[in-house]
């Protein structure tokens, strides 16, 4: 099977440079009008199944995508972005000052990391729901293809597992939070994981890269 993976569009607190996780904010009209350009873009491919994390964002997003499908949308909770308990809804400058040993284990040493104050989930936590999703779709027919439609860190995590990376090599992969509305599309059979193409957004009008660079 084929799995097609986006990132949910821009929204007003990637803007303003604040965390999110099980929190949310609205869409921007950038965030809103890249969604459509990805639909568009995937129209002719036939999915069978379109799954979105259930924060507001990520419904939007896959709302707008599949404008002309909404029937194959459905909700599920093993896509939510990880939880970052006390530090979200506060800004990456807040953050290095009043949880710098916490944001830096959780970037640059996250074999380090439990947990954010305040509810926050580890990664192991975020893999094990990583780990259920997969195990579902390696059952699936060879012929079938699925949508999902994530966040920023939950797709760090994804990637991670599927390039068979232990977390101490998660700065590998998440020096650039993948850009809202690329797209990635992961083969699954019997033999593991193919990755056929990885964050490609050159159906996206240009944006400063700068956007999704996480500080350190």
């Amino acid at each position: 099977m084929r799995l097609y993976i986006t990132r949910h569009g821009k929204t007003v607190w990637n803007q303003e440079g604040r965390f999110q996780g099980a929190k949310d904010s609205k869409l921007t009209e950038e965030g809103r009008q890249d969604a459509v350009t990805l639909g568009q873009y995937i129209q002719k491919i036939p999915f069978n199944a379109v799954y979105t994390s259930p924060l507001g964002r990520a419904k939007a997003t896959t709302s707008l995508i599949f404008a002309d499908r909404p029937w194959l949308i459905q909700e599920e909770p093993l896509l939510q972005e990880m939880n970052f308990g006390a530090l979200e809804g506060m800004k990456i400058s807040e953050i290095a000052d009043t949880y710098s040993d916490i944001y830096d284990r959780l970037w640059n040493h996250p074999e380090k990391f439990d947990r954010c104050p305040g509810g926050g989930e580890s990664y192991a936590e975020v893999t094990a729901r990583v780990k259920q999703f997969l195990d579902r779709m390696a059952d699936l027919k060879a012929d079938e293809n699925v949508f999902i439609t994530t966040h920023g860190m939950y797709f760090i995590v994804l990637m991670g597992y599927i390039k068979g990376l232990q977390p101490k090599d998660f700065p590998l992969i998440n020096r650039y939070v993948v850009r809202g509305c690329s797209l990635t599309c992961v083969s699954i059979d019997k033999n593991g994981y193919h990755i056929l193409l990885e964050g490609d957004d050159h159906f996206l009008r240009d944006e400063a890269r700068s956007t999704f660079l996480i500080q350190k």
